[in-house]
């Protein structure tokens, strides 16, 4: 999503376009690439297919990290 080059192998996450618990199917097509790690791609996107609003992680110096 944010297309942020990443370490490997720790630096992403695969993660499901239709969720599993949303009946979608665990294929290579249904997959995608997402950076993870605080305020990462995968975070947001877990946070949003279950519902939630992702609120934004602030730093000890009130900017956002």
């Amino acid at each position: 999503m944010c297309r942020r080059l990443t370490d490997y192998p720790s630096g992403f996450e695969l993660d499901h376009k239709v969720p599993l618990f949303k009946d979608g199917e665990d294929t290579e097509a249904n997959c995608q690439v997402l950076c993870n790690g605080v305020n990462g791609c995968h975070e947001k996107e877990t946070a949003q297919d279950m519902g939630f609003h992702h609120k934004q992680t602030i730093g000890p110096d009130g900017y956002p990290i």
